[in-house]
């Protein structure tokens, strides 16, 4: 499956960075893989924090790179 914007929410802020808040049923593998977000590339910066649930599974992903052509991020440990 793909991103799906209905599924993405701003949070607020922290910290200069954005939160967001993202759902799928998604596993958290294709979730954090390079250009998931690609599609929100204009509204994303490097530092921005997205919390996700993935097909049942929650954890954080951070933005680390952010271009027209990429979006690299890296999840943390999954929590409950």
């Amino acid at each position: 499956m793909a991103y799906d914007p209905t599924r993405m929410s701003l949070l607020g802020s922290a910290g200069g960075a954005m939160v967001w808040s993202y759902q799928s049923t998604d596993a958290k593998a294709t979730i954090v893989a390079a250009n998931y977000f690609l599609p929100l590339y204009t509204r994303l910066d490097p530092g921005d924090r997205i919390h996700c649930l993935g097909n049942g599974v929650a954890f954080d992903a951070v933005v680390t790179a952010v271009s027209s052509s990429s979006v690299t991020t890296l999840s943390s440990a999954s929590y409950a």
